[in-house]
């Protein structure tokens, strides 16, 4: 078909059709086709139905709206889409016991990173759960929900031995979410052209006394990429933090600096 693979990222491919660049990113076997006109994009999906729709039909969805894994994607306003995780949100809560009730303003206290080595370890039952919710929320906290990372990233290294203690604050981000339902992940540019990446790192923040790092990059408006992770290594100042900090999102950073200009065709 003519299309040329992306140099940094094997999943996506590129073509120069009626002077427009199709684009196709791919994720396992889901597909996003990219042109000006339907009829360019009517066109492949026809091409690929013809190789691999043989005993069956490839399904497509159309138009500015669309669901993919437990997100609703939505292209309707201009300069702009919104990742919406309303449904897959309701369906956690609907599974959180009736102490879970209420809702709250943040998604953990300053003493998140902070454990009770004397809190009672929950039951099986309990533990269960608490495992259950932290796997699902932590789907939605790599796509929609940015927000919940700090407390996910905690709960999920808690999941093998949760106590009393991992358990209210799992609690909080029941409630937090609960109160947030609605809100999407808005992703936009400002037109400079310009990515701006942001890290920073909290110093001795773990009881092992590791320092955590976070980091988000923005195109002008809402983060495309971000992370908050536990630092591999003890550093001995918040000097040393920030470099570590620095270091662990380079990577990050100069990926995406070779990914956009390798997107960028003549």
């Amino acid at each position: 078909m003519g299309f040329e693979v992306n140099e940094y990222d094997e999943c996506t491919f590129n073509k120069m059709v009626d002077g427009t660049q199709f684009t196709i990113p791919f994720h396992v076997d889901d597909l996003k086709l990219s042109h000006l006109k339907q009829q360019r994009v009517d066109e492949i999906i026809d091409a690929l139905n013809a190789i691999f729709g043989k005993q069956k039909k490839m399904s497509a969805s159309y138009g500015k709206i669309h669901e993919y894994l437990g997100m609703i994607i939505d292209w309707s306003e201009l300069g702009m889409v919104k990742f919406k995780m309303y449904n897959y949100l309701e369906d956690i809560l609907a599974e959180a016991l009736d102490d879970m009730d209420g809702t709250d303003v943040t998604p953990a206290t300053v003493y998140l990173f902070q454990v009770d080595l004397d809190s009672p370890l929950l039951d099986d039952t309990l533990a269960d759960l608490f495992h259950r919710l932290t796997a699902i929320f932590l789907h939605a906290a790599k796509r929609a929900r940015p927000d919940i990372q700090v407390a996910v990233s905690f709960l999920c290294k808690r999941v093998d031995a949760p106590n009393e203690g991992d358990y209210k604050k799992l609690r909080r981000l029941v409630r937090y979410v609960r109160g947030t339902i609605h809100i999407p992940l808005v992703l936009g540019w400002d037109e400079s052209g310009n990515i701006v990446w942001s890290i920073d790192a909290s110093f001795a923040v773990h009881m092992n006394m590791k320092s955590h790092t976070g980091y988000c990059m923005t195109m002008g408006r809402g983060a495309a990429v971000s992370g908050s992770t536990t630092q591999t290594i003890t550093t001995r100042s918040s000097t040393e933090a920030e470099l570590v900090g620095l270091d662990d999102g380079t990577g990050f950073i100069e990926w995406t600096s070779r990914f956009c200009k390798a997107q960028v065709k003549d």
